[in-house]
């Protein structure tokens, strides 16, 4: 049998243990056997997909010829036998002749045989490999290198548990290191590990893992450990040689061993207890972090972890209020001096804290007259000070003290949650002269209400403590990243103005302002414009910061690649970073579709916000549109729900209603959502009207929106005037593409902006199409001159485009006339116009669809997807509006060649692209295809759904098209 492994460096071997080199030496032929061994799932692949893994950017003759001398040179070198065929499209490893260590990796974890799984795994998967023209195959390898470590890395951490629960610590501590190693930059895995060596005794390598930590994302990261993982240190530190017997003080306990099971993403940080065990452990050793303050170089610092813990309360009416929060008397070390600070701090802590954020101090002179023991017991029992805490009616407190040390002064602020004073929320040290103390608090204040804000992303809350010097900026800026994180957007706003106010060189303000972008439409602000004068003041942020100003930029930009690339990078240098998971689900969601991608591909991103932040209204909504699109029903109803039970004031309440009633079909709230939507603001009519066509595809609701919505028509914000252009949706919906019919600002589907929208879908959609009919629409667009309403509505500033249009759809419509002379005509205008200066080459893109169209007409469907190869999904010719239909119409083009090519994997791609707004339009056609498909690949049970929602939107579509039908 051949021996191929992967794992560490490549390896093949004969049936007699001889090396074949020749094939080791090739990269492409040892990339293709690579990919027929580890894809999933496993078992054979499509010819058209090892083509667009590795040739697609060749031509589709070239590619597959390409492949069939590959294939053969394969058979030759390893044996006829080992690549098997089945029929003429599909090809596979024979797993009988050929063993592979990513397979046995594979077989052993899904077996429970984690030994045996971890035995194979000799390092990430063909490490250094790479293939420079094959940049489909170079993801894949990068996407399955991290799938495969993961896995690892899980499986070694659940042997290091079960060895661990059987007393066996030393084979923990092995598997515990083994695990970590994979992800030594994880500082979750890396408190894990010191807790399992302190379990085992081996105090001294736990402190040598933390400092290896601490030294080494320093230099990279430029950031420090956190106070969460520092706290599970110190005392080992303080202790004098510590122990090397395992310690007893642990309460073990046993958890079944279970077979591995593929990886989910992580509860957030709330959830994470891994700290708690060996925080017991040193619970009786000496503490001397208030030594250590004033020896350590950080003066003043914020640090990463502690803020991500978060701020909860199970609330009922018998408990404090969260935000109510009691400063206690600081204790004092050095000058006696310094001791009017013991309830001096209690004064000037409680009115900074008071009022800020939502917070509300409990009367100092309360708090101090309840104080009766002695400072070294208020910092040693916080919890004494927590049930003083509660008889106050404080939800939260502040313990800490002054050091003074020849003139200089460090300020410690512990903060407590009255439920958890076992743990404190966060730990700050702030240090200085002893002249600037008044600044000192205000640094101490800022600190702790970032760590207590529920921001969106805490650890930008964090940041921000560091990068203004206003407390009352810090403030309000604090309480919009609240108001963001509740579904408050125009509230949030707001706020962050407020904060720019306070601090014009805030730069962080600036970003979380132009986040907001899209989820109000109230007040109106430029993105752009703000991100630029962030970046005039980025010198204070940290490298992170600056990242995600970087993808801020190219994602309003809309360039999606660089987007997508910059925030994916992201979360993997900083997999807890709510915000670049977010970030990146946007990216994909609205940016990413352009070339291809499904919406359905940000679900990961989304999923694991929520995995990170539990109640994310916009993660939540996101996530809910997906379910409504896909017909999963069951949890649409659970993300409506969960939604409405945690933002019952959201942004998009309405929005979450209307993708539930529509979805289920539920004429009461249907009803009810339609009587409110007269009182709307127009981001709401403007969700709900998306949430009718392209989300559940409910054409009863959305003909009953579009009522208010016209008669919203002559009120309506600028910035939503082109929402107006999408009245036609619904009767080009239901297939109403022959003649039209009549409705709400239809115009009868024969003038204006409905016949140019119309042109686009007959040109593909399928069924017979009367010449004479097609021939009035051809007079109609090229005749087109919108009248002055209808140019503010549809076309701000874009009329200059309007000769491009005209010939652009006189020449779809010559195609499907079959009338050459005028399409020959279309094309020689767009040529003529397609110079940079007039439209940056919109006119160029334009042509390209009509002769591409042209070319599929003839049968030739090679040269038409050279024709649409050559579209250029541009950023710039995206931001017009009059431009984003013929986006819509590229994509669903290039699905149609690909389909008509055989290449339906890759054309399953491009009609899952087409989602909302223009998109929504080519739905019906969208399903008819994919039904097709499925058909094609023996699926019945999604043929029939996919042909059932064709059918019940064209069922009353026009009498030519009744056949298709």
């Amino acid at each position: 049998m051949i021996r191929f492994r992967a794992f560490g460096s490549a390896d093949l071997r004969d049936d007699n243990g001889n090396e074949l080199r020749a094939l080791l030496s090739r990269p492409g032929q040892l990339g293709l056997l690579a990919y027929l061994v580890a894809a999933r799932p496993r078992g054979f692949q499509r010819r058209d997909t090892l083509i667009g893994m590795f040739w697609a950017e060749t031509g589709q003759e070239q590619a597959r010829n390409a492949l069939r001398q590959a294939v053969h040179r394969l058979r030759h070198e390893v044996g006829t036998d080992v690549i098997e065929s089945r029929g003429a499209e599909e090809l596979s490893v024979n797993s009988k002749v050929l063993w592979s260590d990513v397979a046995a990796f594979d077989d052993a974890l899904a077996a429970g045989k984690i030994a045996d799984a971890l035995s194979h795994y000799r390092g990430d998967l063909l490490p250094g490999f790479f293939l420079s023209d094959a940049p489909g195959f170079e993801q894949w390898l990068e996407t399955e290198r991290g799938r495969l470590r993961e896995r690892a890395a899980s499986a070694a951490w659940d042997l290091s548990r079960a060895e661990s629960a059987s007393g066996q610590l030393s084979m923990a501590s092995h598997w515990a290191r083994w695990a970590y190693a994979l992800n030594p930059d994880d500082e979750a895995d890396l408190r894990k590990l010191i807790d399992v060596l302190v379990r085992a005794g081996d105090h001294s390598s736990a402190v040598r893992a933390y400092e290896e930590f601490a030294e080494r994302v320093s230099r990279e990261y430029e950031i420090e450990p956190s106070s969460a993982t520092r706290k599970l240190v110190e005392p080992l530190r303080a202790a004098p040689g510590g122990s090397t017997r395992p310690q007893t003080l642990v309460r073990q306990t046993a958890t079944p061993f279970a077979p591995y099971t593929p990886y989910t993403a992580a509860p957030p940080p709330n959830d994470v207890e891994s700290v708690e065990p060996a925080a017991a452990v040193l619970a009786s050793g000496k503490r001397n972090w208030r030594r250590l303050a004033i020896t350590g170089t950080a003066a003043v610092s914020i640090l990463t972890v502690l803020a991500l813990v978060g701020w909860r309360y199970v609330h009922n009416a018998a408990e404090p209020p969260a935000e109510a929060i009691a400063v206690f008397p600081f204790s004092i070390r050095g000058s006696e001096e310094l001791s009017y600070l013991r309830e001096g701090m209690v004064d000037l802590l409680s009115a900074k804290l008071d009022g800020a954020a939502g917070l509300r101090s409990i009367d100092p002179r309360t708090v101090i007259s309840s104080a009766h023991t002695s400072d070294s017991s208020l910092s040693a029992q916080p919890s004494v000070v927590a049930d003083i805490s509660r008889r106050l009616g404080a939800g939260a407190f502040v313990i800490g003290d002054v050091v003074e040390l020849a003139g200089r002064v460090n300020v410690s602020g512990v903060l407590y949650d009255v439920h958890r004073s076992s743990r404190p929320v966060a730990k700050i040290s702030v240090e200085g002269d002893v002249a600037n103390l008044p600044q000192l608090v205000d640094q101490l204040a800022g600190q702790l209400l970032a760590a207590r804000a529920r921001a969106r992303d805490p650890a930008i809350a964090q940041l921000a403590a560091l990068t203004t010097h206003s407390l009352p900026a810090l403030t309000a800026f604090l309480e919009g990243e609240s108001d963001f994180r509740v579904g408050h957007a125009e509230a949030a706003r707001d706020a962050f103005r407020t904060a720019i106010r306070d601090d014009s060189t805030f730069a962080l303000a600036y970003i979380r302002l132009a986040t907001t972008q899209g989820w109000s439409s109230a007040s109106r602000i430029d993105p752009l414009e703000l991100l630029a004068t962030a970046r005039l003041y980025s010198s204070r942020l940290s490298p992170l910061a600056r990242q995600l100003l970087e993808g801020y930029d190219a994602y309003y930009h809309s360039d999606g690649a660089s987007a997508v690339e910059i925030f994916s990078n992201l979360t993997r240098t900083y997999p807890d970073r709510v915000e670049a998971w977010f970030m990146l689900g946007e990216a994909q969601s609205h940016l990413a579709l352009f070339t291809g991608h499904s919406p359905a591909d940000a679900r990961t991103a989304f999923e694991r916000t929520l995995a990170l932040d539990h109640d994310n209204p916009h993660a939540l909504v996101h996530l809910a549109r997906l379910a409504a699109s896909e017909q999963r029903y069951g949890d649409l109803t659970a993300l409506v729900g969960r939604y409405l039970a945690t933002q019952p004031d959201g942004d998009r309440v309405l929005e979450m209603r209307a993708l539930r009633a529509f979805s289920l079909r539920d004429s009461v709230e249907t009803a009810a959502l339609l009587s409110e939507s007269k009182r709307a603001g127009t981001l709401d009519l403007y969700a709900l009207y998306l949430a009718a066509t392209s989300y559940t595809e409910n054409m009863e609701a959305a003909n009953s929106i579009l009522v208010p919505l016209m008669d919203r028509a002559p009120r309506i914000e600028h910035e939503f005037a082109a929402v107006l252009s999408l009245v036609p949706l619904p009767g080009l919906m239901q297939g109403r593409l022959v003649r039209g019919g009549p409705g709400v600002a239809m115009d009868a589907l024969n003038a204006g902006w409905p016949a140019v929208l119309r042109s686009m879908l007959v040109i593909d959609a399928p069924g017979a199409f009367p010449a004479a009919n097609l021939r009035a629409l051809r007079d109609t667009v090229t005749a087109w001159r919108p009248g002055a309403s209808e140019a503010a509505s549809f076309f701000p500033n874009e009329m200059k485009m309007l000769p491009q249009i005209r010939a652009y759809l006189s020449g779809l419509l010559s195609v499907r006339l079959r009338d050459m002379a005028a399409v020959d005509s279309s094309v020689a205008t767009l040529r003529a116009i397609a110079q940079p200066a007039n439209d940056s080459g919109v006119s160029q893109n334009l042509l390209h669809l009509v002769l591409a169209e042209e070319a599929r007409s003839r049968g030739h469907l090679d040269e038409a997807m050279h024709e649409l190869e050559q579209f250029q999904f541009a950023a710039r010719h995206y931001v017009t509006f009059s431009f984003r239909p013929a986006y819509a119409q590229a994509r669903f083009l290039r699905a149609e060649i690909l389909h008509g090519l055989g290449r339906d994997d890759e054309a399953v791609h491009w009609y899952s692209s087409l989602s909302e707004q223009y998109d929504a339009m080519y739905l019906p056609l969208v399903h008819l295809r994919m039904g097709e498909i499925a058909a094609r690949r023996g699926d019945k049970v999604e043929a029939a759904r996919q042909y059932g929602r064709f059918a019940s939107l064209w069922k009353n579509c026009d009498p030519e098209l009744q056949p298709v039908v």
